[in-house]
């Protein structure tokens, strides 16, 4: 009766050993950046932290082919940047006309 009872006692000690342990060779899935992300996603964003590191940034401006404000102050596409255009060379010309 008493080995039964230090069996027991073993156990639950060994039983609460294992809960109360950290397991450090989990995964962890919350990482430096406070993310929390499946492993696939853990492993993207740990590759573009490394070149973003790797790869300096340019802070040059980069010049598109259009304005997207323009003189009337909306900022539009490309395309409707076009039909403003347009619109206001039409409104212009029948002003010209009267």
């Amino acid at each position: 009766m008493k080995s039964q009872y230090r069996l027991v006692i073993a156990t639950a000690t060994a039983v609460a050993a294992i809960f109360t342990t950290s397991a450090s060779a989990q995964y962890r899935a919350v990482g430096d950046d406070g993310i929390a992300a499946s492993p696939k996603v853990r492993q993207a964003l740990n590759e573009r932290k490394r070149n973003a590191a790797v790869t300096p940034t340019s802070t040059g401006v980069a010049s598109v082919g259009y304005r997207a404000v323009g003189d009337d102050g909306i900022a539009a596409s490309p395309k409707l940047r076009e039909q403003l255009s347009q619109r206001s060379r039409q409104e212009s010309h029948l002003a010209s006309v009267k």
